[in-house]
This record gives structure tokens, sequence and C-alpha cells, in this order.
């Protein structure tokens, strides 16, 4: 019997075995690509550390005022609010909703899965954390994860043009033509991002619908959500654009607030082209976290308006310390309470008995 299954069963998985391949070559790209990002960066950081005056940069830091560094803390996670709210607004025009109540998901528990997804988003390559929120979400409100996979692409690509849009004027108040990085490969990302993402927005969902119906009906139906959760999310746009500006002007005010910890004056121009710049640098995860693009970024640009390389070290440890290292600590605080629910329990000899 054995000797007549087996042939059939290697015929059957020799068409996959191609699959598997281009799935596995497919697994491996991120991370070679975000190896030869890191390596590029280390080079960056050590040919600018021997030019680094480090002892200007620790000096800096023992220097840190406490109220204004606690502001900027504050200002950050008023921003992560923000965020949430907008999520939530998302969920519920997508009709994402939990079938017992009817209404948005609890602000509690939308806040919780943005923690934790931002967590994973933090300390993993790929954006883990979304797929966390997108299935978590999609149990609680028993619907199908495509279609809150859409709410979330939707907030992806509609803050990144927001993003784009605001950032502009910054950087023009600011550089005007003697931007620190490559103008040619700035403006032409930025001319990308205008025009690729509000197109994604409109067409991409008729694209979709369009297409779902070659594919087989399993398939379809979730393509069909996906575009679904898409186009239905951003009706109406206001609230979510409003709830944008709002992030993005709370990032601008963390970052004007940590440079007053240290006694250094930006203005809010300099505030907003250096902060939305360090964010759409890292809108790719090729790193966790932008770790390293990041950081690069922002000391190229302080010293592009005239900050030492101590200075700019200093203040961009002081912001990061901020946008990640405070987001690392309390989203791991975020993660223990699920951590501990899932702890086996220990049963002592003699009480299963």
């Amino acid at each position: 019997m054995n000797d007549v299954l087996m042939p059939s069963v290697t015929a059957a998985a020799a068409p996959l075995a191609p699959v598997r391949r281009e799935r596995s070559r497919r697994a491996l790209i991120r991370p070679a690509l975000g190896v030869a990002m890191l390596a590029i960066v280390a080079v960056f950081l050590w040919r600018a550390g021997k030019t680094i005056d480090w002892r200007v940069t620790w000096h800096t830091l023992q220097t840190v005022n406490p109220l204004w560094y606690g502001l900027a803390l504050a200002a950050f996670w008023i921003t992560f609010m923000v965020r949430t709210t907008r999520w939530r607004v998302l969920l519920g025009n997508a009709a994402i909703l939990p079938p017992t109540t009817r209404q948005p998901v609890r602000f509690a528990t939308v806040t919780t899965t943005m923690l934790r997804a931002w967590f994973l988003n933090a300390v993993t390559v790929g954006q883990l954390g979304d797929a966390y929120r997108a299935m978590t979400i999609a149990e609680r409100a028993k619907a199908r994860v495509s279609r809150v996979v859409g709410t979330i692409l939707a907030e992806r690509v509609s803050e990144v043009v927001i993003l784009t849009v605001m950032l502009v004027p910054a950087l023009i108040s600011v550089f005007g033509k003697h931007l620190p990085i490559s103008s040619f490969e700035m403006w032409s990302m930025i001319a990308a991002i205008l025009v690729a993402g509000p197109t994604a927005l409109l067409v991409g969902p008729r694209i979709l619908v369009a297409t779902s119906g070659r594919l087989p009906e399993r398939i379809a139906g979730h393509v069909h959500d996906l575009a679904a959760g898409i186009e239905e999310c951003l009706r109406p746009p206001l609230r979510v654009i409003g709830c944008s500006i709002l992030v993005w002007s709370g990032e601008t005010v963390t970052l004007f607030l940590v440079s007053r910890s240290i006694d250094i004056h930006l203005s809010i121009p300099q505030a907003a082209a250096i902060a939305l710049m360090t964010a759409l640098l890292t809108a790719v995860p090729v790193t966790p976290a932008g770790i390293g693009i990041a950081e690069s970024g922002m000391v190229l640009m302080f010293s592009g308006i005239g900050l030492p390389l101590g200075t700019a070290t200093a203040l961009t440890i002081l912001a990061r310390s901020i946008t990640f290292g405070s987001l690392v600590v309390v989203g791991g605080i975020g993660w223990l309470p699920a951590l501990i629910m899932k702890r086996p329990s220990v049963v002592e000899p003699g009480i299963a008995d």
C-alpha cells in the first residue's frame, strides 16, 4: 500500500517545490536588505564617530533639564493616543464592530493592541506588529483579517502622504536648496509619494475588486474585503486627516521640547523638518524602528542647521530615548499581562491524582 501511495504523493508535491523555493527566496530578501543597510549605517557611524567630540556629547547629556524632557515624553505619548484614536475611527468607518455591541471596539482594547503592536514593530523587522493588531482586532470584532488589514494599509499610506505634504514647506523654509541629503533623490522620493499614495488609495480598491473576479472564490472574498477595508475606512476623510496632522504636529513638538531640555533653541520649522524627515526615512521598515537610519539622518540634519557634531549626537540620543527607548519599555510592560496569563500553572505532586 505504501509503495502505491508514495509515487502519487511525490508527484503531487513536485509542483509545489518551485513555489516553496520562491517563498524561501522572498523570505530572505528583507533580512538581507536589513543587514546590508545596517552595514552601510555602521560604516557611516564609524566614520562619523571619529569626528564626533564625545566629551561634548557626554557633557551635553549631563545638562538635561528634567522638566523639558518630561514634557517631551508627555507630548510623545499624547501623540500615541491620537494614533490610537485615529485607528479606532478607521475601524468604525469600515464597520469592524463587535457583534455583541455593534459599537466601535473599546478604546482600551485598541490602545493595548496598538501598544503591543508598536513594541513588536520596534524590536522586529517586517512590521510584525501590524500583523498582530490585524489578527487581534479581527478576533475581537469577529471580522475578517483582510478587512482589518485594509484599515492598516489605508492608515499607513494616508499618514505618509500627509507627512510628506507637511514636510515640503518645512524643508523649503529651513534648508532651501541646501539639503544635507541629496536633493535629487529626496525630491524624487517626495514626488513619488505624493503621486503614488493618493493613487493607491483612490484607485487601488477598484483594481482589487476588478481582479478578484478572476481569482478562486475563497481568495476572492479576502481580496474584496481588503478593498472594502481600504475604501470604507477613509469615509469621511476629515477626521482621519485631522488626526494625522495632530500626530505629525505632536512629533514636531516632541523634538522641539527635547531640544529645549539641553538649551538648544530649535525653531518650529526646524523641529518639523527634522522630525518629519526622520519619520519619512524610516517609513520603510528595513531595520527595527529604523535603528541606525533614523540616528544617522538626525545627526546629519542637525549638523546641517549648524549644530556641532557632539551636540547633534547628544540631541539625537535624547530624542531617540523617547521615540524608541520609552516605546520599548512601556510596550514591554504592555505585554506582561498577556505573558503572565499564558504561563502554565504549576501543579504540586499528588494534587492531580
